[in-house]
């Protein structure tokens, strides 16, 4: 394509409107609309007037062009610009046709692109030109050599300019300012192309891009006209940042402060575009020499995520700080490529986009994908160099995270365990799977957060993902405690909320408080009977029968003694037998002598005692099968109705959970769901 434009500008140069074909012209005459294009006017003067007259005598071609119209229209030589500057000094001849050439001798029609090239090339890199120093375009010295500028820039902001993000300590300077004005006039325009976006690592804070790093400016240096040298406009040389063996021209100083990688490792040796001045005066001088450089490479920086807060519903931002580290802003300045405002990306491809990222650029089936990016330039006063700006270009990009996947492999199962803990709310009490279940949940609860931190960062701030896990644990944990209490409600045998919430241990030990006396040694029940009470006859041995079924209803704690409150309800009731009237006291004072005689407990054998001497009518069996009947009849009714009482209770507890819970989850979840970055 290089070659086509090449002869193209060749063809052009040789049918222009020519008015005058001649060989040799002076260059005396400069009119004032040509100033500082490097072209000269027509002139009258012959080779021995002009060099008399102290002028330069060019030996080229003087054909003509006019440029301009009307009034104003300016004849001048197409070929002056080769007789001055660089070009002049490597001049080369075809006095056959009065055309430059690429080699003595050689005719300027035999010249081909390579030829051409290799003698700009020449020209241009030669010993004056020292790719270690930066261009500076319009710089000029003062003869008291106490400036290099032209003209003077002021880039910085006031302390009071709104554009002023942060003030010194003092107050009196800016440090930080958001312009656009220019800080010299050696300018570098600066632009990305994201090609792809590798990778985003939030456990280690690194962004990952495939970018082309795309970068102009301007370099006098380089600066030559086309028609001087076979129609070329265009060349390419070798350029790598930071490298003193693979560059050949000066390439700008710019790095990536926020850098797990420089740039200059991650973007090697490329070759430049140098593009040539106008062949004609219609544009300015000025425009000579442009230098442009893409190179693709990997870029790797460290980022301070912001936005992950509401993951896996966030929207993560990530500023990438690029900026020059030793040429300030009145060497070097920066700004965004005007072309396409300094960035490219995927979303020109769509339609109505005018740039273009790739045919392949972009990505599919990945975690991220960039939804924005925007680039802002600053300028920064460093406390090393007070006074001095530093112009810094912020590149800040957007990420949207794949949801979907995040939404159904983390938040969908979470609310689901939580969600299935409260089935337990309408699992029958005397289910025995109803805790065993509960504790699966909060197992599986576990796995999914192991899961699930997996995929998050490790830090100090909580995120979304963090409320709802912690939330949904703390229900999961919240259902089985309620299981656990409706179970102990539900099995509870205790009158009172006070025995029931009593500890067995304490239970006991107020027990032993009541004691006159220390407890004596337990005797195998059916033994000790025998050994103080004949039993042998067949109504003694149904009363025994009684007497032991009585026994183990009343040994509460199954100790084989009985306290004096469990022997209570007994006692009140046989002396409560309106039928045995004459014999209360008796037995009442039975009850106290054998308590006191065993020590405030009483074996089984000394019960059947107390039982012969409290029972009426030992004779009567059907009486006393009857009454002591009676009594286990209350006893399972009592039982019965105790727990009646507290499997009601149990319910009570179920359905006060089936009511508050699940409803309280779903309102967290709206209101979860509803809450900023900011409030969360």
């Amino acid at each position: 394509m290089a070659q086509r434009r090449s002869q193209r500008s060749i063809v052009l140069f040789l049918t222009l409107p020519l008015l005058v074909r001649s060989s040799g012209f002076c260059l005396n005459v400069v009119p004032q609309s040509l100033e500082g294009t490097g072209f000269a006017g027509t002139s009258s003067l012959s080779q021995v007037e002009c060099e008399a007259g102290g002028f330069d005598w060019c030996p080229l071609d003087a054909s003509t062009a006019v440029f301009g119209e009307g009034s104003s229209a300016v004849e001048y030589y197409v070929l002056s610009p080769c007789c001055v500057g660089l070009q002049s000094g490597t001049l080369l001849v075809d006095s056959a046709s009065g055309y430059p050439t690429c080699k003595s001798g050689m005719p300027a029609g035999s010249c081909d692109r390579t030829r051409w090239q290799t003698k700009l090339l020449a020209d241009l890199l030669g010993d004056d030109y020292d790719f270690r120093v930066p261009p500076s375009p319009f710089g000029k010295a003062h003869p008291n050599g106490t400036s290099f500028q032209e003209v003077t820039y002021q880039c910085s902001c006031s302390p009071s300019d709104p554009s002023c993000t942060k003030v010194s300590k003092d107050g009196t300077s800016c440090l930080v300012c958001s312009t656009d004005s220019r800080c010299g006039s050696a300018t570098v325009s600066f632009g990305l192309n994201v090609f792809k976006l590798v990778e985003v690592d939030l456990r280690s804070s690194r962004l990952s891009l495939s970018t082309w790093i795309r970068q102009s400016w301007l370099d006098q240096r380089l600066a030559w006209n086309p028609q001087c040298y076979g129609g070329i406009n265009s060349i390419g040389v070798q350029v790598e940042s930071g490298s003193l063996e693979n560059s050949l021209i000066w390439s700008p100083d710019m790095d990536l402060f926020n850098q797990e990688s420089s740039i200059w490792a991650g973007y090697p040796a490329r070759l430049a575009n140098v593009y040539a001045c106008p062949d004609s005066p219609s544009d300015s001088r000025a425009s000579c020499g442009r230098v442009w450089l893409s190179r693709p490479g990997l870029l790797q920086a460290l980022c301070r995520f912001e936005g992950l807060v509401l993951f896996p519903l966030d929207a993560l931002s990530c500023k990438l700080e690029f900026g020059a580290w030793t040429l300030d802003g009145s060497l070097q300045d920066i700004v965004v490529s005007p072309s396409d405002g300094g960035i490219t990306w995927i979303p020109d491809l769509g339609e109505g986009g005018d740039t273009f990222a790739g045919l392949t650029a972009g990505s599919q089936f990945q975690d991220y994908e960039i939804s924005d990016i925007t680039v802002e330039r600053f300028v920064v006063e460093y406390a090393c160099c007070p006074g001095t700006s530093w112009p810094e270009l912020v590149y800040t990009f957007r990420f949207d995270r794949a949801t979907s996947y995040y939404v159904l492999k983390l938040m969908v199962p979470t609310a689901a365990l939580a969600i299935m803990s409260f089935l337990t709310f309408w699992m029958p009490a005397s289910s025995g799977e109803r805790i065993g279940y509960g504790i699966t949940v909060i197992l599986a609860m576990f796995a999914n957060d192991i899961t699930a931190s997996q995929m998050m960062p490790v830090c100090r701030e909580k995120t979304l993902m963090d409320y709802l896990n912690f939330t949904c644990f703390l229900l999961g944990c919240l259902s089985l405690l309620e299981t656990a209490v409706v179970l102990g409600l539900y099995n509870q045998s205790c009158e009172t909320w006070s025995q029931a919430l009593m500890p067995n241990v304490v239970r006991n030990w107020l027990r032993r408080l009541t004691r006159c006396a220390s407890t004596k040694g337990t005797v195998d029940r059916r033994s000790r009977s025998k050994l103080y009470l004949d039993f042998s006859t067949k109504d003694a041995q149904l009363r025994l029968q009684l007497y032991e079924q009585i026994f183990d209803q009343l040994d509460e704690d199954l100790k084989g003694t009985l306290t004096a409150g469990e022997l209570k309800d007994f006692a009140d009731y046989l002396a409560g037998d309106g039928r045995a009237k004459q014999s209360t006291a008796k037995a009442d004072a039975n009850f106290d002598a054998m308590l006191k005689q065993a020590g405030g407990e009483l074996s089984f054998h000394q019960f059947c005692a107390y039982c012969e001497e409290s029972v009426p009518h030992l004779d009567d069996i059907e009486h006393v099968k009857e009454k002591l009947s009676g009594f286990l009849d209350i006893i399972e009714r009592r039982q019965a109705r105790i727990a009646n009482t507290w499997q009601a209770r149990a319910a009570s507890v179920d359905e006060f959970a089936q009511w508050a819970v699940p409803p309280g989850f779903i309102f967290f979840l709206a209101v979860l769901f509803t809450m900023s970055e900011r409030e969360l």
